[in-house]
């Protein structure tokens, strides 16, 4: 996305919209994967997580919605290009400070807190769940 706005054939804003199409499902999906998933099972886990450790990450995703919204906005004028870039430029910091964070404290706390046999299954569920989204994202593009 970054890159799509350096465009000097003056592409930039088509290749935007084409990969913010192409990503906010992809990003959905990973949170509702989360939300659906694995925030209930840590939630359950035979050690107790703090509550305010997930909630952290609720926040996160009402930021990230934040700049989503913000960069959106933006490109409802196609010839505003420093508006796209400074939205694109904030939230992709916020998306990448993010999922830095999930890296580091969410995915060890799969690792560390459920039984390896809970991950398995966890795994294969986050799959389907994803496919299932994917499938119906793409069914409402053909529309």
């Amino acid at each position: 996305m970054r890159d799509a706005l350096k465009d000097g054939e003056g592409n930039g804003y088509s290749r935007l919209d084409r990969a913010l199409r192409r990503f906010i499902p992809l990003l959905a999906a990973h949170e509702e994967v989360e939300h659906d998933l694995v925030f209930p099972a840590l939630a359950g886990a035979p050690e107790r997580i703090s509550p305010e450790v997930l909630e952290s990450f609720d926040r996160e995703h009402e930021e990230v919605h934040k700049r989503i919204g913000e960069l959106l906005e933006a490109m409802q004028n196609p010839e505003g290009v420093l508006g796209q870039v400074v939205a694109t430029s904030d939230f992709t910091a916020v998306l990448s400070e993010h999922l830095e964070q999930e890296e580091a404290t969410l995915f060890p706390l799969v690792e560390n807190y459920l039984p390896e046999d809970q991950q398995e299954k966890l795994g294969v569920a986050a799959n389907t769940q994803t496919a299932e989204i994917f499938e119906k994202a793409y069914l409402e593009l053909k529309k």
